[in-house]
């Protein structure tokens, strides 16, 4: 972070502080440096700038190494002689943790020091995440299925091409109500191009024989010739030249010769200059060259063609290539995706390839926001962008949300029932993850929402634009050092571990009903997400503060001394 960016901070953003306000009491981890993270300054400016003079330290470990730092940030926490009571964390990795190297020792440790920290009455709020969801694709191979299997029983969702099962795997696996797909392989198709016939090159001089040789148009711009059509040449040629008949074997030009010119090396080939004229829709005169490879007994391999009365350089207008008719593209498979699969058994064709299981895909809420003892903050924005009116979830980015498969909600029983009347609304909305995509049992995040697009950060004495559930979090920190304030001065204890009393009070909150969290980082828009609905939901948890309601029920709440429910796993 940067003192002077704090400072130019409160006195654009909070003009009511009072001097020193904007100082920082004390720096933990390492010394103060001064710098210009855009994260760190969000972090800072907004955790102070909505509970201004609130004693504020700011906690740094540099070292990159995510879930070692966590380790050590806990580890200090706990140790601490007077901890902040209300922090802060925008941190988190939606996906495998194995990608960032962490090693299990340490995630096992932060996450029994969470729970440490709520039974010694510490508020933790942590970013849910900026990828929504969390949705990774599964991976379709060439191998996806069970080779020589078909499904003998089911019900038919729909069928669609498909070229392989790879494909058909992939168009099977973000439908709701998909339980498994079955390819099976085109009906065998005969070829009817001419077979090629020999093309010889006598000597290293270039003197060749074309007995029944086979070329095809394989490019062919404005001229009589059309794409792959077949043409057949017979004739000899020494190292001087010669002609040779062809003969457009599915009759679109006429008969003609092709006069060909002195052999001539160049650049590991054997070429010649070719002249012809086509008969057809119209006369074409053409000059080309024909290119042989440079050995004996090879074949030629081209001719092309070019415009005759054109100077250099040539418009090409044609390419004949060694060889039948190209043939087409093999038809695709067909793909037949069930909603319900009854029975599987051999195929009559083994090529056939059957999954009776769907391919799930990854959905991950973000860690360490989904511990169960912290509190994982959303991101909203206003509709239509409007300040002051009805907020929705975030689609600059995806609100981080979803089911954990680490933790279970026994150790999150204050959420069960607001949880469990989602999941039950889930497949009345748009987008809802198939019940075997996540573990409807699972702690779920976020916890509660702020709005989390459009900060002002000041950095490097210039302001930035900034989104995300890092916005979101440290805003929420501020309010419960706000309400923490209004408890001492009532000779209370602090708010503590918050998750009990958020689900406690949802009246507290705006319920924020419109909107999903099918989006990745960026307006990026995720097969499958968890849509905002009336209640607590997997995109902006209970919804966002309603400050008087929340001050007045955390006057009435017990606050830390009542936390012997928290548990260590």
């Amino acid at each position: 972070m940067d003192t002077d960016d704090l400072t130019t901070f409160f006195k654009a953003e909070v003009p009511d502080a009072q001097p020193g306000d904007e100082k920082v009491s004390k720096f933990v981890g390492v010394p103060y440096t001064k710098g210009t993270g855009v994260e760190a300054l969000l972090d800072i400016e907004f955790i102070m700038g909505v509970a201004p003079g609130v004693k504020t330290e700011f906690w740094e470990w540099p070292n990159n190494d995510f879930c070692g730092d966590l380790h050590n940030y806990t580890a200090t926490m706990l140790a601490a002689e007077a901890p902040p009571l209300s922090n802060s964390i925008s941190y988190g990795w939606q996906g495998d943790l194995a990608q960032l190297h962490c090693v299990a020792a340490d995630v096992d440790a932060v996450d029994v020091n969470w729970a440490k920290l709520a039974a010694k009455g510490i508020s933790i709020m942590i970013s849910s995440g900026d990828s929504g969801s969390g949705y990774s694709a599964p991976q379709c191979g060439p191998a996806s299925g069970e080779p020589g299997k078909s499904v003998t029983s089911g019900t038919v969702l729909k069928t669609v091409s498909a070229m392989e099962p790879a494909e058909c795997c992939l168009q099977s696996r973000e439908g709701k109500a998909t339980a498994g797909w079955m390819w099976t392989p085109p009906a065998k198709t005969v070829q009817d191009a001419p077979t090629e016939a020999a093309v010889v090159d006598a000597a290293a001089d270039g003197s060749t024989v074309f007995k029944d040789a086979v070329f095809h148009a394989e490019l062919s711009l404005d001229t009589n010739f059309a794409d792959h059509e077949v043409h057949i040449l017979n004739g000899a040629l020494t190292a001087a030249g010669g002609t040779v008949k062809l003969h457009d074997a599915n009759g679109t030009v006429a008969d003609t010769t092709i006069t060909f010119g002195p052999a001539v090396k160049s650049a590991g080939t054997i070429q010649r200059n070719v002249s012809a004229t086509f008969s057809g829709k119209t006369d074409e005169k053409l000059n080309g060259r024909a290119i042989f490879v440079d050995m004996a007994g090879q074949p030629c391999e081209q001719i092309v063609w070019y415009q005759a009365t054109a100077a250099p350089p040539h418009n090409l207008v044609a390419i004949f290539a060694k060889g039948p008719n190209p043939p087409p593209p093999p038809p695709p498979g067909k793909c037949t995706i069930y909603s319900a699969i009854a029975s599987v058994g051999p195929a009559a064709d083994p090529k056939t390839v059957t999954d009776s299981v769907m391919p799930k895909p990854s959905l991950y809420p973000s860690w360490p926001a989904s511990s169960p003892w912290v509190t994982a903050v959303g991101a909203t924005r206003f509709v239509g962008q409007v300040v002051g009116g009805e907020e929705m979830a975030t689609d600059q980015f995806g609100s981080g949300g979803g089911f954990s498969t680490t933790f279970n909600q026994t150790h999150a029983q204050w959420q069960a029932a607001a949880v469990a009347k989602y999941v039950a609304m889930g497949p009345t909305l748009p987008k809802f993850p198939n019940a075997s995509f996540f573990n409807p049992l699972g702690r779920a995040t976020p916890d509660v929402s702020a709005l989390g697009e459009g900060f002002q950060v000041y950095v490097d004495g210039k302001v930035q634009s900034v989104g995300g559930t890092s916005a979101s979090s440290p805003s929420f920190a501020g309010i419960v050092s706000l309400l923490n304030e209004a408890r001492f001065k009532a000779g209370k204890p602090q708010m503590g571990f918050l998750n009990p009393f958020l689900y406690a009070n949802p009246d507290a909150f705006f319920d924020v009903v419109k909107g999903s969290n099918a989006f990745g980082r960026g307006p990026f828009s995720t097969p499958v997400g968890y849509a905002c609905a009336p209640g607590w939901d997997a995109a902006t948890g209970l919804g966002t503060p309603h400050f008087d309601k929340l001050l007045t029920a955390a006057m009435a709440a017990a606050g830390a001394s009542d936390v012997e429910e928290v548990s260590v796993a």
